[in-house]
């Protein structure tokens, strides 16, 4: 008795497959059928694609995303002004956490689209800031921010609320 092969379709290392009429027909015959469902899968993506355009449209520009943040402005204010109070007095591992805490939420922030509008250094520019002083200052040049009072946030480049800074007159 013969013992039938378990697996037929696997060719072992020693055997060779044989066509009957020794041609390439059986590869051809292969061939069209992947580029037939090449062009299926394309077919499939392509209906993909328009469908997350469609949900991109409807979610449209962010409005929720916006009052979301804005609502969130306040909370971000009291962990600056925690910082800030810290800074003087307290206990260092107090202020290396808020500063960690800090760090972190506004990395987290930035990743999804909201931006601070003001740091220190960078020049003044009345379409972000609102200036609420002025002083002399060394540590920065004339024209540039010399301290953050309350920082401004942007969203995906539109201004959620200007940020308020002390502009340097330069050194006098």
């Amino acid at each position: 008795m013969t013992r039938k092969p378990r697996f037929p379709f696997i060719i072992g290392p020693y055997e060779r497959k044989r066509s009957a009429s020794g041609d390439s027909a059986p590869v051809l015959d292969a061939l069209s059928q992947l580029a037939e469902k090449t062009s299926r899968v394309l077919a499939s993506l392509s209906v993909v694609e328009s469908s997350l355009d469609e949900l991109m449209e409807k979610a449209g520009d962010g409005q929720e995303w916006r009052e979301f943040y804005r609502k969130l402005l306040p909370i971000l204010d009291g962990i600056d002004a925690t910082r800030r109070a810290l800074e003087g007095i307290g206990d260092s591992s107090w202020k290396r956490g808020m500063e960690i805490l800090s760090d972190k939420l506004i990395a987290l922030l930035e990743a999804h689209g909201l931006l601070r509008g003001a740091r220190v250094g960078m020049t003044f520019d009345p379409s972000r800031h609102e200036s609420v002083g002025a002083r002399d200052s060394t540590e920065v040049a004339p024209g540039a921010v010399a301290e953050v009072v309350e920082n401004g946030w942007l969203y995906r480049g539109d201004i959620l609320r200007f940020a308020k800074v002390i502009v340097a007159r330069g050194s006098s």
